[in-house]
């Protein structure tokens, strides 16, 4: 009964800190039936914080007690006692209805929704490794995997964590961006600026380099177009546009089999902003145009679209390798998972494949979080 004492103590700890996190869960659904609460996706962070590091604290004792881990470690004659089987059955239970709750409830949501996705697929599995583990205890023949439980909930929990931090600071980031977006514009005359054209000339040198074509429509007549389209090494422009007539360019433009990628900030940019395959429009530009555009860059600032260029092929190089990486697991992990060179000898316990599956999930987080551009 001596060994017991403490961990009867950090149960009674723990459901009391479920019962506590319980009813602030549904106080909070309550609230948001009623207030728009802007702070919910950082209690949503703080939440899955403090359910991974109990749920840690409670796989210590559950890895020690598990029968495969004494074996594999040469320590159950250290931690075997009377009764072991079942304390590892209470703190199994406290980590799959504590550290696996979200995972529950959104498995209920998806239901709900007739829309089965990840929570779905987290909330079965350690639901069968539980309810398969405590028929066990209780008398059905098998072995049991609340080690495996704890583990795959331990690193699903850390999984979501990073992302919603990562969501986080980028919604954060975006916000931070629309704070700079001036309220009024103001339009400086054609008196020009020499510093303006060496900034656009760089900008333009920096596009030609990445393969892409810069092109200048403008309703300019073509002495004008032609001088400025020269001093800046345009491939290619289109002078004397009516307003009306400058989407047809950009089909046009088009119709050569070419990817279009428009910036405006007129009025009368907005058909054309929305005909191109890509809408770009300056944050100072009018309404009309930030609201038919795809993209908002929120300075006047030509080095902005190369930015932009490089961002997004930055940001679809992560895409590749985080696929990759999933193709990978799945095309390798699941074969040998279900036993396809098990006459071979070679087979990977199930449990190690769902481990491997939630550990991807970390690996894709993390390499998301190293997005770099140059």
């Amino acid at each position: 009964m001596d060994i017991l004492d403490p961990i009867n103590s950090l149960i009674c700890f723990l459901i009391n800190e479920i019962h506590k996190s319980e009813q602030k869960e549904v106080t909070n659904i309550m609230e948001n039936e009623h207030h728009n609460h802007s702070d919910h996706p950082g209690h949503m962070i703080e939440d899955f914080r403090k359910r991974f590091w109990i749920s840690v604290v409670l796989t210590i004792p559950i890895l020690m007690l598990s029968p495969l881990i004494q074996h594999f470690l040469g320590i159950k004659e250290a931690f075997s006692f009377r009764g072991d089987i079942y304390v590892l059955f209470a703190l199994s239970t406290l980590t799959y209805f504590y550290g696996g709750f979200p995972f529950l409830m959104g498995l209920f949501n998806e239901m709900k929704k007739l829309q089965p996705e990840m929570m779905t697929l987290i909330a079965l599995a350690i639901s069968i490794a539980y309810f398969y583990s405590s028929a066990v205890v209780f008398g059905v023949k098998g072995e049991v995997f609340f080690w495996e439980l704890a583990t795959l909930i331990d690193i699903m929990l850390l999984g979501h964590w990073i992302e919603m931090k990562s969501v986080m600071g980028a919604s954060k980031a975006l916000e931070e961006l629309a704070k700079l977006m001036p309220d009024e514009a103001h339009k400086i005359d054609d008196g020009g600026n020499v510093a303006d054209i060496s900034v656009s000339k760089e900008a333009i040198k920096q596009l030609k380099e990445m393969g892409i074509k810069p092109m200048m429509l403008t309703g300019d007549n073509k002495q004008v177009a032609k001088w400025v389209a020269d001093e800046l090494g345009l491939d290619d422009y289109f002078a004397e546009v009516l307003p009306d007539k400058k989407s047809e360019k950009i089909k046009e433009v088009q119709n050569r089999g070419m990817i279009v990628a428009m910036t405006g900030d007129g009025v009368n940019d907005a058909p054309a902003l929305a005909q191109a395959d890509i809408g770009i429009a300056i944050g100072a530009g009018t309404s009309v145009a930030v609201e038919t555009a795809d993209i908002i860059l929120v300075r006047s600032n030509p080095k902005d679209v190369v930015s932009l260029i490089k961002f997004s092929k930055a940001t679809y190089r992560k895409m590749i390798q985080n696929l990759i990486w999933a193709t990978g697991y799945n095309v390798i992990a699941i074969p040998l998972a279900a036993g396809v060179l098990y006459s071979q000898g070679i087979i990977l316990n199930p449990a190690i494949g769902a481990v491997l599956m939630s550990i991807s999930t970390i690996v894709v987080a993390i390499n998301a979080k190293l997005l770099k551009v140059s």
